[in-house]
Formats: C-alpha cells, structure tokens, sequence
C-alpha cells in the first residue's frame, strides 16, 4: 500500500518503472513494471534523511527528486536508490511546507510547489542543484 504521489519513466538499464512516496511510512520505492517488483526502497523516520515524503520526480538524466514536507527536497539516484544529496531547504531557501514536484520537459528544470506565508502557493524552477530562480505567480507554469 502506497500512500503519495507516484512517477512513471523509462530508464536504459531498468527499463519502466515507477517510483512511488509513502507518506505514511517514510518510503520511496522504485518498482519494475516489467518485472513486477522491488528494485529498491529508501526508508527513514524522524531524524533520519526521509521524514515525510509527499511528491517525486524523476529527472532524464536518471535523479529521483523527492520533496519532504519538512521543508526539504533530496535527491537519489535512480539506479540504486543511493543518496545524492539536499537540493533545497527551509533555513537557507526559505522553503515552506513544499507540497508538489515535477520535471518540466519544456525547460529542462524541476518545479517545485511550496505555500509562501502560510497561505499563498509560489514556486521554484530548479535547473540544477546550485542554480535556482524563483517565481510568485503560478501562472506561467499551469501548462505542466
């Protein structure tokens, strides 16, 4: 049982697969379609690296994104589920209460939802790990 959101791509080596969050229990799983199993899980609990996952992307190049509702989005590689690193976080970001992840095939750059203030939803366009631009208008990206 899967509680979050869910990402479907192609990869060379692994052919389809799905990598789903579970919210509940602090997993990320990458699943073979063809082969109808568990290639990796990554799991953690409070203190550890995932806390809360609730959305996931997978980027071209073979990077699982995955945005934790404590204010952090990490990185994992698709292959092996290794850890890569924290992309984006609340003390040197200003993320707050990041909801919702997604590659955008238009500009080569993940999206990233997050409330602002408390009430208003902005976003970030994330082309690599030390190159961010941000936005507060959610409508240039309603096409995704």
């Amino acid at each position: 049982k899967l509680m979050g959101d869910m990402c479907y791509t192609e990869h060379h080596s692994l052919g389809r697969v799905i990598v789903a969050v579970d919210r509940d229990n602090h997993t990320v799983q990458c699943v073979s379609v063809e082969k109808n199993n568990i290639l990796w899980t990554v799991t953690g609990t409070v203190g550890e690296r995932i806390m809360n996952p609730c959305s996931v992307a997978v980027t071209p190049g073979g990077c699982v994104v995955i945005v934790d509702r404590s204010n952090r989005v990490i990185e994992f590689g698709l292959e092996d589920g290794r850890y890569i690193g924290t992309i984006l976080t609340a003390n040197a970001d200003g993320l707050h209460l990041p909801w919702q992840i997604r590659y955008d095939m238009h500009n080569g750059s993940l999206v990233l939802w997050h409330y602002h203030n408390n009430d208003f939803l902005s976003w970030y366009r994330i082309t690599s790990s030390s190159n961010m631009a941000r936005s507060e208008s959610i409508d240039k990206i309603l096409f995704l």
